[in-house]
């Protein structure tokens, strides 16, 4: 069987329900531009970018599935919508309301699956709604590669790590959508390069942290191939020999991460 692990999916019923306005979500809003289309304000910041009509529609992903040889498609809401800088019990209800779109929206086809969201702003509710979101159907989580000024390898998650791997669940890391080097602003290097910058230094750090080991339970999956970790893992090794009894092993860690295939050519996975 043929899985596609990394596909994104917002239910137009979440849009539906912003718009109609709830008191748990109050900071939402949803933005109609006629030059910038849909998009999502969260918490007062600066809209989303505006939201493809492919990430809001299902009707034709099982032709194209079959066109590309897709058995089974997992989906997840666009990263800019995860709202982390949401205060904390506005981030839990809203992602208990993409989770429960998302579930609904996809129920009538088995060749869908989802991957939920968690509030990562409160770790110790991440790991009550990634417990309530497993129970519920999903099959794990897709979680941004940081979350405001906290890297993946700080002690504060680590409540939302051990629920994972006691879970057994799957972690996806997602490249957060903001570019925090000014280099990349030119040339789309934001998406080209940056994108896969972001998971090479997230995995690097939860490596050396022993997140991997520590938490063998967590299947952990990087984005975009695993960015360029595969290729500078010996670099960690070789810093790792050094001698630093701050670091863990690297290449003991690597052993338990999962990759996807997002890599733009066939030729690189060949």
């Amino acid at each position: 069987m043929t899985v596609d692990v990394h596909s994104h999916y917002l239910p137009p019923a979440v849009i539906e329900a912003v718009e109609k306005g709830s008191s748990d979500t109050s900071t939402i809003e949803v933005v109609r531009e006629m030059d910038h289309g849909l998009r999502l304000k969260l918490g007062g910041r600066s809209p989303t970018r505006p939201l493809p009509e492919r990430l809001l529609d299902l009707s034709d992903r099982h032709f194209w599935m079959d066109k590309a040889g897709i058995d089974k498609q997992m989906l997840a809401p666009w990263v800019d919508v995860f709202g982390y800088h949401l205060p904390s019990s506005e981030g839990v209800a809203w992602s208990r309301l993409l989770n429960a779109s998302m579930l609904e929206a996809i129920s009538a086809s088995r060749r869908f699956a989802g991957l939920a969201t968690v509030p990562m702003q409160q770790p110790v509710a991440a790991a009550e709604a990634l417990s309530e979101a497993l129970g519920a159907g999903f099959h794990g989580v897709m979680i941004g590669t940081r979350v405001g000024e906290h890297e993946l390898d700080s002690p504060i998650f680590e409540p939302f790590w051990s629920a994972a791997s006691e879970l057994g669940a799957a972690v996806f890391l997602h490249p957060n959508s903001e570019a925090e080097d000014p280099r990349l602003e030119a040339f789309g290097l934001t998406n080209a390069v940056g994108r896969v910058h972001d998971t090479t230094v997230a995995a690097a750090r939860l490596l050396y942290a022993g997140i991997p080991k520590r938490y063998p339970g967590a299947k952990i999956v990087l984005s975009h191939g695993g960015g360029t970790l595969p290729y500078v893992l010996g670099r960690l090794a070789k810093h790792f020999s050094t001698g630093s009894e701050s670091l863990s092993d690297p290449e003991e860690g690597f052993e338990h991460l999962y990759f996807d295939s997002v890599v733009g050519t066939e030729k690189q996975r060949e």
